[in-house]
């Protein structure tokens, strides 16, 4: 019997951004390499980055790293559209997310059994790209949308290929969101307290 790793049925809901292709069998088996499916990438940084959170050592050089990378984004949208040069920047998607699998809502209309690649931007500092090939295993789409409800389609994706190194990045992300939330609450519940106490006086 196979030893069952408890940290992929670990998951989270979080707002992150994430870009897709469709691709065919054949595709994948003659370039297995997901990452060359996205060329133009550009992360862009979030306006507020939480340095105290940081991992790394040398906070100070961080910095002047962060502020390059955000000059950059403002040149990449200044320049990028008027030289031609195709620069994709990843939209920010509702997901669920584990280790083996994502739900998101796509903008393209999906069948089971279809491959697709996908580049999820974990929200680290910089920003981890994770590229992964998956499969789609559930499409939920109600009959009673209209055309404009219909825009997106909920999709249930179960990884099938992820370098190693990216599955440990993303089980980092996922039990440090957990980590937040659980924080976010206790300071909320610590609120509440605080305010019914003064309530009572």
């Amino acid at each position: 019997m196979l030893p069952i790793d408890r940290r992929e049925n670990v998951r989270v809901r979080d707002r992150i951004p994430v870009s897709y292709r469709f691709v065919t069998a054949e595709e994948i088996a003659e370039n297995n390499r997901p990452e060359s499916y996205f060329p133009y990438i550009w992360n862009k940084y979030p306006q507020v980055l939480p340095l105290e959170e940081v991992e790394e050592h040398h906070t100070r050089m961080l910095n002047h790293i962060i502020e390059l990378h955000r000059k950059m984004d403002i040149l990449i949208e200044k320049v990028a559209p008027e030289s031609g040069t195709i620069v994709e920047i990843p939209k920010e998607n509702e997901v669920c997310i584990s280790a083996s699998g994502i739900r998101i809502h796509l903008d393209s209309p999906v069948m089971p059994g279809q491959i697709i690649i996908l580049c999820i931007v974990l929200p680290f500092i910089p920003p981890a790209n994770i590229f992964v090939t998956g499969e789609v295993i559930k499409h939920d789409m109600s009959a009673d949308l209209n055309l404009e409800e219909a825009s997106s389609f909920g999709s249930a994706i179960n990884f099938l290929t992820m370098k190693e190194d990216d599955r440990e990045t993303l089980i980092r992300y996922i039990f440090k969101r957990q980590r937040d939330m659980l924080r976010d609450r206790a300071l909320e519940k610590c609120s509440d307290l605080q305010n019914l106490s003064v309530e009572n006086e």
